[in-house]
């Protein structure tokens, strides 16, 4: 059911249910690897949905956002039900800050070396 609810969510917002990837845009192809990705998904969600390729621009953009945004709140919530006081809390923030960084620097570099005729459709 998961599955078929991430392939009409695809439908919905891109337009297509095919892959965007040329070979994969045929219609057995394109459910193979659909089925394929999702079985793969079952295990560890989160790199499957950081493929653009599986869920279309859009969703991959509103996914990474959504990480972007997620991640300083989940260590939020995990150093408040850290009552032992064992997680090195200043270090965990320092190395988030700077994964942070890096994620927000590359997209940076990647809108100012992308194609500008293309740059509009990126997450579209």
């Amino acid at each position: 059911v998961e599955s078929v609810v991430l392939l009409l969510l695809r439908n919905a917002v891109e337009g297509s249910w095919r892959f965007h990837l040329h070979g994969l845009d045929a219609v057995v192809p394109s459910v193979f690897a659909h089925l394929i990705l999702y079985l793969g998904s079952t295990a560890a969600p989160f790199p499957f949905f950081r493929f653009p390729g599986y869920l279309g621009p859009s969703l991959y953009c509103a996914m990474t956002c959504y990480q972007t945004i997620a991640n300083p709140l989940m260590l939020l919530l995990a150093s408040r039900l850290d009552e032992g006081g064992r997680l090195p809390e200043a270090e965990l923030w320092a190395l988030l800050g700077g994964a942070t960084g890096l994620v927000l620097l590359g997209a940076g570099l990647m809108g100012c070396y992308m194609v500008p005729e293309y740059r509009k459709t990126f997450y579209k």
